[in-house]
Order: C-alpha cells, then structure tokens, then sequence
C-alpha cells in the first residue's frame, strides 16, 4: 500500500532518466482486491480528489490495520 502511494504520487521515480523528470508516475484509479482464507474478500477503491488520495470508506479501517502493522513489524 505504501509503495502504491509513492508511486501513485510520484515520490518514488522509476526507471534511469529520472533526473529529467522521467519515470515519474501520476495515478488514476487502483481497486485492490485481497482474499483472506479464513474471512471474505476485500476490495479498496483508491482515486484522488482535489490532489488528496482517498480510499472507498468499505472497510478503510481495515487497509489501515495492514499499514499500521506493517509499520510495526518493519526492521
């Protein structure tokens, strides 16, 4: 999610020619779709209004636990 964002905002350039502006991604509209065995699916719109990214309000609080732990369990 968090490199989604980087790229989506282009923070995060990629490819060789980046210091001549290339590389630099601008999103759109991503749907992520994750399947957990043991409960249902989870889908997330992510679009950007007025230069802010924001998330379908289904289940947003649940793609913030996976930030927040992944947060955590970073070294």
């Amino acid at each position: 999610m968090l490199l989604l964002k980087d790229l989506w905002t282009g923070d995060l350039p990629i490819g060789g020619t980046i210091s001549i502006g290339r590389g630099r991604l601008k999103g759109v509209e991503a749907t992520i779709v994750w399947q957990d065995p043991k409960t249902s699916e989870h889908t997330w719109t992510i679009s950007e209004e007025n230069d802010k990214l924001t998330v379908s309000d289904k289940d947003r609080e649940r793609l913030e636990e996976f930030v927040q732990k992944f947060v955590e369990e970073a070294p």
